[in-house]
């Protein structure tokens, strides 16, 4: 919207944290957008943009206070979907806190990672058959290295 006004937009290589009325999944897709973490007044977590936000890794927080809308453009905001809160202007305690979280969470999908070629099977020793949800090129890139032989 703020194209026709003259204004292009946050920078493409910056991280990106949408906050709106409702997030819809294709704004979680903008092309050339890097698109970090999202804030929605309204949906559910059984939405489209729940389901594309998970399957992208993409923080998205739901039923939010609507005076989030108010931020000015630029703001700094930290995602907290543990606690269900967005935390404006972060302190340097929060902002570490936030990057230790987001380097655990890094270090443990390379752990699973490492672990793809394992039969999928229950704990009780049942073998499953892995699917997919594939609705964009990313999906489909990520279910196609999950090797879940």
């Amino acid at each position: 919207m703020a194209h026709p006004y003259g204004d292009s937009g946050p920078a493409p290589d910056q991280p990106l944290v949408l906050v709106a009325q409702e997030i819809g999944a294709a704004d979680l897709l903008e092309p050339g957008q890097t698109v970090t973490g999202a804030i929605s007044v309204a949906g559910g977590p059984n939405s489209h943009a729940a389901i594309v936000a998970r399957s992208q890794g993409i923080p998205l927080l739901l039923a939010v206070d609507p005076e989030l809308l108010e931020l000015p453009d630029g703001q700094e905001v930290l995602l907290d979907t543990a606690r269900a809160v967005a935390v404006v202007q972060p302190d340097d305690d929060e902002r570490a806190t936030a990057l230790h979280a987001i380097e655990a969470a890094r270090v443990r999908r390379l752990a699973l990672a490492q672990e793809r070629h394992l039969p999928a099977r229950t704990l009780d020793e049942h073998d499953v058959v892995p699917r997919a949800n594939v609705a964009t090129p990313p999906e489909a890139r990520a279910a196609l290295t999950a090797d879940t032989r």
